[in-house]
């Protein structure tokens, strides 16, 4: 009756739970197997030693060994997914292990209970059975886990060359961005003179229609204030943030203060502390359908740093400060607490009269 039971798994086990090589599939099979083998094997030599008639037929070692195995199997069902990673990676040492494994364990089991079989009142057998059991399920149980960990060990190494590839890309980004703002300042500038010479020549020539049309858009030119925070990475992502909503008569903002030369922030980490305040910013305004107040004030004391940035908020962003990790919740709050933290900085949320301020500390100095 075993036999059936043994023969079900062999052919169900890699179906059900498994999907891809069916050399790993059988390989899998097999080393399941091996574990009924050793329950049905422990549970013959316990008899043995109590002095129990050899079982036959539908006896104790069937009845016990059905709820073991279907035991093993809810916990296959439960921790597949985690078994499946483990097993099916392209790594060569891995894939030739496991049949290996399986093989040896299959046969070493097999071959005690063939001895069990011929032999059953043959104690220096049941001594070298019961060794064999420990020994076949240490052996499986290390083997198991070696290759959990190693495994492990891959995925963090694969998740250590991820990061590292995102912070490359995030760096070169960063770069072209400070690029194209270094060339637009100086476009600006240029710019700017140009038209004064224009139209001062225009005037000088007597042609008051080029001379007022130079000033209608030099005048329009200037109303566009750059804002200087001393630091080249923050004032692209916060002149980016002013650009995007000058042209709404309801948006007003100020900013005051500049950081300080000696900021230890790398640029990279000052382009995602900006760049997902200001984009909170931004997608609290587009919530809100009155004034779009923005405020920024950049002050440090000592070797302090602190950037407190307050705007128009709807009530429904207050939900943001929690302390809830559902996904949504944030929308950058967690990257940005990072990088402040990174820099053994601090940082708060707080939604008060209709407006988020935020407040973060940094130290200012290396």
């Amino acid at each position: 009756m075993l036999s059936v039971y043994k023969l079900i798994w062999f052919i169900l086990f890699p179906v059900v739970f498994f999907a891809g090589r069916i050399g790993i599939k059988v390989s899998i099979s097999m080393l399941s197997i091996s574990v009924v083998a050793v329950i049905d094997l422990t549970i013959n030599n316990i008899l043995i030693f109590m002095n129990c008639p050899p079982a036959t037929g539908y006896g104790w070692r069937d009845a016990v060994s059905i709820p073991v195995l279907a035991l093993l199997a809810f916990c296959v069902r439960n921790h597949r997914k985690e078994i499946h990673e483990m097993i099916f990676r392209d790594d060569v040492k891995i894939n030739l292990s496991i049949p290996i494994i399986s093989l040896m364990a299959f046969l070493w089991v097999g071959i005690m209970q063939f001895l069990f079989t011929e032999q059953p009142d043959n104690r220096l057998l049941l001594y070298a059975g019961f060794l064999s059991v420990i020994i076949a399920a240490m052996f499986i149980l290390v083997s198991v886990w070696s290759m959990y960990q190693r495994n492990k060990l891959t995925l963090m190494q694969e998740r250590n060359e991820y990061q590292n590839r995102i912070i490359e890309l995030n760096r070169r980004h960063v770069d072209f961005l400070l690029e194209s703002e270094g060339e637009l300042r100086s476009f600006r500038h240029d710019f700017k003179n140009h038209l004064l010479m224009i139209g001062n020549l225009a005037k000088e020539s007597g042609d008051t229609a080029v001379a007022d049309y130079i000033d209608g858009i030099y005048g329009k030119y200037d109303f566009i204030k750059y804002v200087n925070t001393n630091n080249r990475v923050a004032d692209i992502f916060v002149n980016k943030l002013i650009q995007e909503f000058k042209n709404d008569e309801t948006f007003e903002y100020t900013a005051v203060g500049r950081f300080p030369d000696n900021m230890p922030i790398d640029y990279v980490d000052m382009s995602i502390l900006m760049s997902n305040l200001t984009d909170n910013v931004a997608e609290a305004f587009n919530k809100v359908s009155g004034r779009k107040q923005f405020d920024l004030e950049i002050s440090h004391y000592k070797n302090h740093v602190f950037i407190d940035m307050r705007n128009s908020a709807a009530q429904s962003d207050a939900n943001l400060v929690s302390d809830k990790k559902q996904p949504g919740h944030g929308l950058g709050i967690g990257k940005i607490r990072e990088t402040v933290e990174k820099y053994d900085g601090s940082c708060e949320w707080i939604y008060k009269d209709g407006c988020m301020n935020v407040r973060i500390e940094m130290i200012s100095e290396a």
